[in-house]
């Protein structure tokens, strides 16, 4: 028997895709076969990249499901089933048990960005012995995720990171890592990106890139290079004031970039400085 379904999060994307292609044409040729014939495949824990997507659909026709869900509301958006109404870089709108709300400073939000609050049956009642947790985790009967999101007029999401950690706040500016991340994993020589904040008394945060090169390709990845291209392709103000390359990013069990862990290891390298 063969597999037909494979449910996976972006981590396992990108290393499916750096080892597809390293491989011979031949060994390409066969997994791409068994990846047209899984009849779904899903991504999950953290927005997909674009790039990502559109790769797995050159190999086996379709971009990923992707959902969003967590472990306290379990899945609450997610795109259909049926390939044709599967939308690159979104999860897809509430389902139909959930009520979604997106609040900013000011209160609520129609698009956003915002922090995603939740209401439904199905989200969980209070963490297990952890009461100032619990009442932290709501609003009367809405749970804030601590995720921040964009809502489209047809009422799909799609997820612009953490709130905690991928909204970065630089200048005056609240920047979304998971877009300028986007946006350096299309550059040819960047293998993975993980962008974060670090403290800055001037700033707030200074946004720092830790770049993860393809083999080779190093020397390419320095700020002097990556800068300018990073500027013909995003507003001035989102370009990351220091590229850092990195032999590995941290991740967790299930290949999740940590970032926190990203940020130990700039400050000890003391990689505070515009490079």
């Amino acid at each position: 028997s063969r597999a037909n379904t494979f449910m996976g999060v972006p981590t396992m994307y990108h290393r499916l895709l750096g080892t597809f292609d390293e491989a011979d044409e031949a060994t390409r040729k066969g997994w791409a076969k068994a990846a047209a014939n899984l009849a779904l495949a899903t991504s999950g824990s953290a927005a997909l990249p674009a790039r990502q997507a559109g790769r797995w659909r050159a190999i086996a026709g379709t971009i990923p499901l992707e959902r969003y869900g967590m472990t306290e509301i379990g899945v609450g958006c997610s795109n259909p089933h049926a390939i044709s109404g599967r939308q690159v870089g979104s999860v897809g709108p509430p389902l139909p048990t959930f009520e979604l709300r997106l609040i900013t400073d000011d209160g609520d939000s129609q698009h956003g960005p915002g922090e995603v609050w939740l209401r439904g049956p199905s989200i969980f009642t209070a963490y297990w012995r952890r009461p100032d947790a619990t009442a932290e985790a709501f609003s009367g009967d809405w749970f804030k995720t601590g995720d921040t999101a964009e809502r489209a007029d047809d009422d799909t999401l799609r997820l612009l990171g953490r709130t905690s950690i991928d909204i970065l706040k630089s200048g005056g500016y609240k920047l979304s890592a998971l877009e300028i991340e986007e946006v350096l994993r299309e550059h040819d020589a960047v293998s993975d990106v993980a962008v974060v904040g670090l403290p800055d008394q001037i700033w707030g945060q200074r946004v720092v890139a830790a770049v993860v090169s393809r083999p080779g390709q190093a020397a390419a990845c320095c700020g002097e290079l990556l800068r300018p291209w990073a500027k013909e392709r995003l507003a001035a103000y989102k370009v990351p004031r220091a590229f850092v390359v990195m032999d590995a990013l941290p991740t967790n069990a299930v290949g999740k970039v940590v970032k926190p862990a990203v940020i130990e290891l700039l400050l000890a390298q003391g990689t505070a400085d515009e490079d």
